[in-house]
């Protein structure tokens, strides 16, 4: 999303209003390990302890030879991703991410911040590991909800019967 923004800048186009991150540092800090490379046993490990994979699909050599590349794919994109030094972006930046998380912190996702001149949220202290959607869900879809309250006016949020008090996932 964070590149997505940065090229649609880079060629005129229509910026977003709102890029919410989650469970992901910020592009300044690289990863200390690149766990795309790892071999399977080692890499399965790290799916075990991110304790987002079910441990039928872990255990199941079958499901772990269709899930493995694309989930490496996914891991080499962000570890290997080119960060250059450019202007801040325009849009709000909100990150998300669990307190439990192994892979990401509370310094590198409150990183974030100097990757926008608008305004910035952090929302740290969500129960979980790198999956903490599971633990969080309730918290994280009100979240989710207030960030994209924000992006509607006033005036055609009274209109839609929208306050916030009847958001939904409330």
């Amino acid at each position: 999303c964070f590149a997505l923004a940065r090229e649609l800048r880079r060629r005129s186009l229509p910026m977003p209003q709102l890029l919410m991150l989650s469970a992901q540092n910020t592009p300044r800090q690289r990863p200390s390990t690149l766990r795309h490379q790892l071999n399977d046993a080692e890499f399965t490990e790290v799916l075990r302890a991110c304790d987002g994979t079910p441990d039928l699909v872990l255990q199941s050599p079958e499901l772990l030879q269709l899930l493995l590349p694309r989930i490496r794919a996914d891991g080499a994109i962000y570890e290997t991703y080119d960060y250059r030094r450019l202007p801040p972006l325009t849009c709000r930046i909100a990150v998300f991410f669990g307190l439990q998380d192994s892979m990401a912190s509370g310094a590198g996702a409150r990183g974030w911040e100097s990757e926008t001149r608008a305004s910035f949220h952090c929302y740290d202290g969500l129960p979980g590991g790198h999956f903490f959607l599971h633990e969080a869900e309730q918290q994280l879809a009100g979240h989710v909800t207030d960030e994209l309250a924000r992006l509607l006016p006033a005036q055609a949020s009274k209109r839609k019967g929208h306050t916030d008090d009847n958001l939904a996932f409330r």
